[in-house]
């Protein structure tokens, strides 16, 4: 990238900061007339263009794909906001065309197999899977994805399976052990499930939300086992220690419903949680749904 494109990278990078983007784009349009085939330029512009003008979006893209100086950036741009418009056609379509020019990359991939099993496309997320397998390019949220998967689907068994047979280095990711212990738990493994939350949680190098996820899987364990008080002991304990935010939040509010600790005062305010999250589709939605009722 010669002097001047790197001064206008400058320029650009700060008009988006100021939220000038009507001014970044119309420079963009203009530079790009003088450098047509400069990816970084055909890249800002692109994605300037998303909410605005995305048929300019798709023009640039189907542009550098001609040129053959389209690049892992620019399938990324486009393949995720094809998967969040939920547009199957033209998200297998644009990712067949990264695979033959050699610019997929393992966070495409994921979002790719991702997007695949949300719309229930069992044999382009199966095709996809082995094909990671085969190239040895599967990493921790690949695998992330298909135990999640398997989770929603209730296949409990497969999912201990393929984490039996999971690389050592991954086994020791973290996501992967919350899975572990989220299958034996449907699978009513309650004394395995505590054991394995006791070890994690001696790691020293566990992050706040980990821990917090793992106490709040512990709480469940005890209520089932019929340890209900300090469930809920545990729960309130977590619940006054994290905000909104937290991950687990959702699901600790449904737990203390569960164990049938809500305080009068607390009843319009759990309520308005779990009806947000609902729209929000945060936290599990059918434990939502099965809280909202027993509220």
């Amino acid at each position: 990238m010669d002097s001047n494109i790197k001064l206008f990278v400058t320029e650009i990078t700060e008009l988006k900061k100021k939220n000038q983007f009507k001014k970044a784009e119309f420079l963009l349009e203009k530079k790009l007339k003088e450098h047509p085939r400069n990816i970084f330029l055909i890249n800002s512009l692109m994605e300037i263009c998303l909410d605005t003008r995305f048929d300019r979006s798709v023009g640039l893209l189907n542009t550098a794909i001609k040129l053959g100086v389209a690049d892992t950036i620019t399938y990324s741009i486009m393949l995720d906001r094809f998967i969040e418009k939920e547009d199957s056609l033209n998200v297998n379509y644009f990712f067949k065309k990264c695979i033959m020019n050699g610019k997929e990359d393992i966070c495409i991939c994921n979002n790719v197999l991702k997007f695949y099993l949300k719309s229930n496309d069992l044999e382009n997320a199966g095709e996809m899977f082995t094909r990671l397998l085969s190239k040895n390019k599967a990493n921790e949220i690949t695998y992330s994805i298909i135990l999640n998967n398997y989770y929603v689907n209730k296949m409990y068994l497969e999912g201990l399976r393929l984490i039996s047979n999971l690389p050592s280095h991954i086994k020791k990711n973290e996501f992967i052990k919350i899975h572990e212990i989220e299958f034996n738990r449907k699978l009513k493994n309650y004394d395995l499930c505590l054991d394995l939350i006791s070890n994690n949680l001696k790691d020293k190098n566990i992050s706040h939300n980990d821990a917090t996820t793992l106490q709040t899987i512990k709480a469940y364990c005890l209520k089932e086992i019929g340890y209900k008080q300090r469930a809920i002991e545990l729960l309130r304990n977590l619940l006054k220690n994290i905000n909104e935010n937290n991950p687990s939040y959702v699901r600790i509010i449904c737990g203390l419903i569960y164990c049938g600790d809500v305080k009068i005062h607390e009843r319009a305010l759990f309520n308005r949680i779990l009806v947000d999250a609902q729209k929000e589709n945060k936290g599990n939605s059918s434990d939502v749904t099965e809280a909202l009722k027993k509220l």
